[in-house]
C-alpha cells in the first residue's frame, strides 16, 4: 500500500502542473496551447498511480475562502 499524503504539490506546488502551465504561457503566450503541454504530464501521473500494482491511497487540500 502506497499512502500520499498530499499530492496537492504536484498540481500547485514548486514544480507542479499550474506552475508549469505558468511558464508555458509566458513563452506561447496562449494559455490553451500550455494546458496542451501539461495535460499529457498531468494524465501520466495519473495513469501511474492508476497502474501501480499496490493499493493506493492520496489525499489532496482544496482551497478554502
Amino acid at each position: 500500500m502506497l499512502i500520499i499524503e498530499s499530492l496537492t504539490h504536484a498540481w500547485a506546488g514548486e514544480g507542479g502542473i499550474l506552475e508549469f502551465v505558468d511558464k508555458a504561457t509566458q513563452a506561447m503566450k496562449y494559455n490553451f496551447a500550455a494546458w496542451r503541454e501539461a495535460s499529457p504530464k498531468h494524465n501520466a501521473m495519473v495513469d501511474a498511480i492508476l497502474g501501480a500494482p499496490m493499493h493506493v491511497i492520496t489525499a489532496i487540500r482544496a482551497k478554502t475562502a
